[in-house]
């Protein structure tokens, strides 16, 4: 009697291979149909067995019954791919979206390997045009420094325009930076939501966004982190003040919490200054590269702006390839000038 074939393919569903060959998905979706074929060929010489080969009709269906489901599960571990999480941080009067359509050519290739979600700062701010209708009025508190902050929308503002937030307010009369604690805390209590579900492994900040990307980093509150990324972010102590504040809240000993702050400032960060920019210069942004520690800073010829051309954005992919597939270690501050 002819030895039936199906006992070579033994070999390939074996749970040994099966845990093996599920690492490589390209082989799996394409081995399957091969698979498949073998399968029902086998079957069908079975069902022309006689009765004498009645005992062996029954092996080849046990046998094609395993392997059908062998390859079941080869198929289906193709879908449980899991991209890193990056947290997008938007600048002073933006929002999660206006950053993400802002950036949509970097955005687009940066999904390609990675999960980006795009946080709304906690102030709204008022209208950046001009109204005449009805207004309505908010009034921020904050009770640390007696300090108030009122903005003024009008109605029809509020209908046209898109909502627009920060993460502190600046007294245009004073210079002060307030609110700070506020923002950091509000952003802060979010990754420590996310950490017991899916954490972050990177931030990327523009503007104010990658101030707080920066200090947050380096309070050393975010363990899951491993890599921030800034543009056109300035140098602004406060946040830092606050960083150090909340670092110390933790109830840890005064050691735990310099290990714990020496970890963070020891995250791989790459910060990106615009040479044209009006509005924060690159000595600031400069600053918050060596305030930060184990930061790159890549110096640019456009503006305000997060770079989205493409040999800038092969800059931010590969450094985030290098960082999230490696431990930080502490290396010297570094500088690069790219056009």
């Amino acid at each position: 009697m002819r030895r039936p074939k199906v006992f070579s393919l033994l070999i390939f569903f074996s749970p040994s291979f099966s845990n093996h060959i599920s690492r490589f998905p390209f082989f799996s979706s394409a081995f399957a149909p091969f698979v498949y074929r073998q399968l029902r060929q086998q079957h069908h010489s079975s069902s022309t067995t006689t009765t004498f080969g009645m005992s062996s009709t029954t092996s080849k269906s046990t046998t094609t019954n395993a392997a059908a489901a062998a390859a079941a599960t080869i198929i289906s571990t193709t879908t449980t791919v899991t991209k890193p999480r990056i947290l997008c941080l938007h600048g002073k009067y933006q929002s999660g979206a206006i950053f993400s359509n802002k950036i949509a050519g970097a955005r687009r290739k940066l999904e390609r390997r990675y999960d980006l979600d795009f946080l709304d700062g906690p102030l709204r701010l008022p209208s950046l045009m001009n109204g005449n209708d009805t207004t309505t009025t908010t009034t921020t508190t904050n009770n640390n420094i007696n300090t108030r902050i009122t903005t003024t929308t009008t109605m029809q503002e509020a209908a046209d325009e898109p909502a627009y937030f920060a993460w502190w307010q600046k007294d245009e009369e004073t210079g002060q930076h307030i609110l700070v604690q506020e923002g950091m805390e509000y952003v802060l209590q979010y990754l420590e939501k996310q950490q017991q579900q899916r954490p972050y492994d990177a931030v990327i900040g523009f503007s104010q966004g990658g101030v707080v990307a920066t200090a947050l980093c380096c309070s050393g509150r975010v363990p899951s982190l491993k890599a921030v990324v800034t543009a056109g972010s300035p140098m602004v102590e406060e946040a830092f003040v606050v960083a150090d504040a909340l670092a110390r809240k933790t109830g840890s000993t005064q050691q735990q919490q310099q290990q714990q702050q020496q970890q963070g400032s020891n995250v791989p960060k790459l910060h990106m200054a615009g040479e044209s920019d009006a509005m924060i210069p690159v000595s600031s942004t400069q600053a918050l590269c060596d305030r930060g520690g184990n930061g790159r800073l890549i110096r640019h010829d456009q503006g305000h702006l997060f770079p989205t051309r493409s040999i800038r954005v092969q800059a931010v992919l590969d450094f985030l390839e290098d960082a999230l597939s490696s431990c930080p270690n502490k290396v010297e501050n570094t500088t690069d000038i790219e056009k």
